[in-house]
């Protein structure tokens, strides 16, 4: 069975994320506008959120007796990238969001990611 704990390189990459995305929305609010800070804080928040929800999805795909339960976890990867792209599409559609400032939010995961993988402690793996 699969434990609800977070690996310490995906909490570091979540929390770099998350301090990216607030650092990009407060530059992206002081130097553009209100809104292009805000279209940066929800590209930072699907990018956190997606990262999360993959790796829950490919945890549980990849542990020991998961081949049971493989059609459901890809239908849940699958349902993931719908939400995902139907998501950003109706943000855009209804002019939450623009899209540079939300690229740029988005931005931050590669960057949490990075930084997850070279900070975080790996002298204690389980």
């Amino acid at each position: 069975m699969m434990s609800d704990e977070l690996d310490p390189q995906l909490k570091t990459a979540l929390w770099s994320v998350a301090a990216f995305g607030a650092f990009f929305a407060a530059v992206a609010a002081t130097v553009f506008s209100p809104r292009a800070g805000l279209s940066c804080a929800i590209g930072a928040a699907i990018a956190a959120s997606n990262l999360y929800a993959l790796a829950k999805i490919i945890g549980a795909l990849v542990t020991p007796g998961a081949s049971r339960r493989v059609v459901g976890w890809v239908f849940a990867l699958l349902m993931k990238m719908a939400i995902l792209f139907g998501g950003i599409w109706l943000l855009l559609m209804w002019g939450v969001v623009t899209v540079v400032p939300l690229v740029a939010g988005y931005m931050t995961l590669p960057l949490g990611i990075t930084i997850g993988s070279l900070v975080s402690d790996r002298g204690r793996q389980r």
